[in-house]
């Protein structure tokens, strides 16, 4: 079920640190707007112009896309997070998130996957791992997300490649 994976009340912290966000840009609009208003000073019409595309480049870093992982995912370890493969080392896999790609943080394995991040402003939601696809946090600008495989797993991507959080396959389980 949707909801299992994408819970409502994080959605709902997601909508208030957004909003929390956005706050700076809308004084900038509203402000732009009462001067010019007030004192007819028409250059202020591009200040409110430039409060406009920041509020817009705020919504675009708190969005998140509401996917439903493959049936499989207990015998499979998932993307994190949204972005390209940029580095395959022999058990480590990095991806790259840029600035304006959705911001979840989804469960990647019922395992213990070692998860590491470079340079992130993660607000997470739960520190447990319990369903894979399941979003558990958010990062709103750009990471580098390095993901350790187990041995007993064997690597399907490629670099170069884009995954998408809860939904692209990093690797399988090898029966041995």
């Amino acid at each position: 079920m949707l909801t299992d994976y994408n819970p409502i009340e994080y959605l709902t912290k997601i909508q208030s640190l957004k909003y929390r966000a956005a706050k700076l840009p809308i004084i900038i609009v509203v402000v732009s707007f009462s001067i010019n208003i007030i004192f007819k000073v028409d250059i202020v019409k591009y200040c409110a112009l430039l409060g406009l595309i920041f509020y817009i480049f705020v919504l675009m870093c708190y969005r998140i896309k509401k996917q439903v992982p493959p049936e499989n995912s207990d015998t499979v370890i998932l993307s994190p997070i949204h972005g390209k493969i940029f580095q395959i080392d022999a058990n480590t896999i990095k991806i790259k998130k840029h600035i304006l790609e959705a911001a979840d943080f989804r469960c990647s394995s019922r395992e213990n996957v070692e998860i590491e991040f470079s340079k992130a402003r993660l607000f997470r939601f739960e520190n447990d791992c319990n369903m894979p696809g399941k979003l558990i946090g958010i990062f709103p600008y750009s990471v580098i997300c390095i993901i350790t495989i187990p041995k007993n797993y064997e690597i399907e991507v490629s670099p170069g490649e884009k995954v998408e959080a809860g939904e692209t396959i990093l690797a399988k389980h090898v029966s041995e």
